[in-house]
């Protein structure tokens, strides 16, 4: 996929294949830097073995910020013949596009909620899910909300939508954010104290990937600074009282 900027490591695809848009994947996307509360064990012991097991569809659904994508791109990591397809970055696109899809082993498709009601798309991932199907490929795909709170036009879809394995996926608690935050900040040669840490959640809406972008923004800012992550450089730097 000439000039995108995935992380190899955690989309993989075949050279043939090339999606409309560019997009990154944001920090380590790989099971083992999952944080796993014990909540969500059940979907991630399934989910590493997804690839090769003998299940072919399953759905994960929970709240933004549960966990859902990082799982998603992890069942990539490390398989030739994958795609992940992060549907809120294609939006414009045509949604004939799934129809290239079938030579794929395993289709990712993240927030799934958004195609719901619109027919040109539920026709084509309808036409695709028979595709993956008929072949034993696999597909895996992701919503904010039960599958059947979605509004599905094509009720032969949400039939064979609900023919998945089914895991809701749940948020980290506050303790588990904050195992998030210094693991990442020490991965970026950044490490954060836990008074930092702390004053962060306690001003953030403590949604994960709102943390993660605060996180992104801070580290932009001391590296071009020169400034250690203090809560006095934090404050000036983001007009927090």
């Amino acid at each position: 996929m000439p000039g995108s900027h995935h992380d190899p490591s955690c989309l993989s695809m075949t050279s043939g294949f090339q999606l409309p848009i560019e997009f990154a994947f944001p920090g380590k996307c790989g099971f083992d830097t999952f944080i796993d509360s014990g909540q969500n064990t059940a979907a991630l012991h399934f989910l590493k073995e997804f690839a090769t097991g003998r299940h072919q569809f399953c759905l994960l659904w929970g709240r933004y910020g549960s966990g859902k994508s990082h799982l998603l791109r992890a069942i990539c990591q490390g398989n030739n013949n994958a795609v992940y397809l992060p549907l809120d970055k294609m939006r414009e696109s045509d949604p004939q596009l799934l129809h290239e899809l079938d030579g794929f082993s395993l289709v990712v498709l993240d927030d799934l909620q958004l195609i719901s009601g619109k027919a040109d798309w539920e026709e084509a991932l309808f036409i695709l899910f028979n595709q993956l199907h008929a072949v034993g490929a696999r597909l895996c795909v992701a919503l904010d909300s039960p599958l059947d709170q979605c509004n599905w036009q094509l009720p032969d879809l949400h039939s064979r939508l609900k023919l998945a394995v089914q895991f809701e996926m749940h948020e980290l608690a506050d303790i588990e954010k904050e195992q998030v935050l210094l693991r990442e900040a020490r991965s970026r040669g950044m490490p954060l104290k836990p008074e930092v840490v702390a004053y962060l959640l306690s001003r953030n809406n403590r949604n994960l990937h709102e943390l993660m972008s605060v996180l992104d923004r801070l580290d932009t800012l001391s590296l071009s600074e020169k400034r250690r992550l203090t809560i006095p450089f934090i404050r000036e730097k983001l007009h927090w009282q």
